[in-house]
């Protein structure tokens, strides 16, 4: 099935293009006051957009400053994934973006053999070019945070 038009929206073109924009510091903003509302509200926008019967609830959605030793970003949980290419979290990078991302999705997919769920890390670069990392075989919050820092360090 497709990915929800809500759900795929948000998350791959609404925040990422936010997030890529030079005008605008996601983590700044993130440190300074809470984002919560500020998504919640462009959650809404995509609501309005669609049908009432393609309307997702944000029951999910979420933001936390992550600050570590490699990199720092705002980790943004959402609804949770149904379809393929439908995202868990994603992760706005600080700074110059990297050749392989300033912005990474941890999404939802399914294994084409076997049907069984699995988590692929993506990224993109301040140009909007997407990079598939292929699939993660940590699907924890932790874990893609982790697999984000190590993008970054092999850029």
């Amino acid at each position: 099935m497709a990915p929800r038009t809500v759900h795929y929206a948000f998350a791959h073109r609404i925040l990422r293009d936010l997030a890529l924009d030079d005008r605008v510091d996601l983590v700044s903003e993130a440190i300074a006051v809470d984002l919560g509302p500020k998504l919640s509200t462009l959650w809404d926008d995509a609501n309005a957009a669609v049908p009432a019967s393609d309307r997702i609830d944000d029951a999910g959605l979420a933001t936390y400053v992550v600050q570590r030793p490699d990199y720092a970003g705002v980790l943004v949980t959402l609804p949770e994934p149904i379809e393929a290419a439908e995202a868990h979290a994603v992760m706005v990078v600080r700074g110059d973006a990297s050749a392989t991302g300033s912005y990474f999705t941890w999404e939802h997919g399914v294994d084409s053999v076997s049907g069984a769920p699995v988590v692929y890390l993506c990224g993109w670069d301040r140009d909007g070019n997407h990079v598939n990392h292929g699939t993660r075989e940590d699907a924890s919050i932790d874990g893609f945070v982790s697999e984000v820092g190590r993008s970054l360090a092999e850029a």
